[in-house]
């Protein structure tokens, strides 16, 4: 599944340095020289991990300072956070004495600079920036479309984050095309589990209709997904 990005803005200026080595097609490799003084610059040189270590530690400052949530239903959740080897960030609400969590939500960070606007992914202290192509932002894009549809169709409130989640990593990223394409193919993953599908079912139907004949009213669009 493809994660969210939090764009950061760092307040200081850097000159790239290309490094070329072989990892694959549509990145180029870079360190970050720069003049400043900053906690995560040492001998000159951006460390990624330490910016990403600093990013951190605010963030667990400020899931300390939340420490619970509480709703106007009455449920209160506790927050947790982590980080893993590729430098995904993640924040979990649950219930406590709920081994599954209620919500969950994971992105990863990219950084620009005062005088750069490049967008540069860190691992492993090196900064990765994608070669120019609309392909990432039409993927997050449809990505995002997906989501907010099942949203309005509400299956999040009868289905777990963690198994819609589960559905979106077994869809083929690579091959999508249009977000039209990809709802149908989530929502029949989705079907297949359900006992009770006749709700969803017609959505699906009407979608496909849409599609066979490729055409469809805007007025008929928002009726079938709640947006009045």
């Amino acid at each position: 599944m493809l994660e969210p990005l939090l764009w950061l803005k760092m307040p200081f200026n850097v000159q790239p340095q290309r490094i070329h080595i072989p990892i694959g097609h549509g990145y180029k490799v870079f360190k970050l020289k720069t003049f400043t003084q900053h906690p995560a610059v040492e001998n000159g040189y951006v460390i990624g991990d330490k910016l990403t270590n600093l990013f951190f530690l605010d963030l667990s400052k400020a899931i300390g300072r939340i420490s619970q949530i509480e709703c106007k239903s009455g449920k209160s959740y506790s927050l947790r956070h982590g980080i893993d080897e590729q430098n995904n960030f993640t924040i979990n609400a649950y219930e406590p004495g709920h081994v599954e969590e209620g919500i969950a939500y994971s992105f990863s960070l990219q950084f620009s600079f005062f005088d750069d606007s490049v967008l540069y992914a860190t691992n492993n202290n090196l900064f990765f920036q994608e070669t120019k192509s609309d392909r990432p932002n039409k993927l997050a894009t449809i990505h995002m479309i997906v989501h907010t549809l099942l949203v309005q169709l509400k299956l999040y409130l009868t289905l777990s984050v963690k198994y819609i989640g589960n559905i979106f990593d077994s869809v083929n990223w690579k091959s999508a095309s249009n977000a039209g394409d990809i709802l149908l193919e989530v929502l029949i993953k989705i079907m297949s589990n359900l006992e009770n599908r006749g709700a969803l079912n017609s959505v699906y139907l009407k979608l496909l209709q849409f599609k066979k004949s490729d055409s469809v009213e805007m007025s008929e669009l928002m009726t079938l997904f709640g947006l009045h």
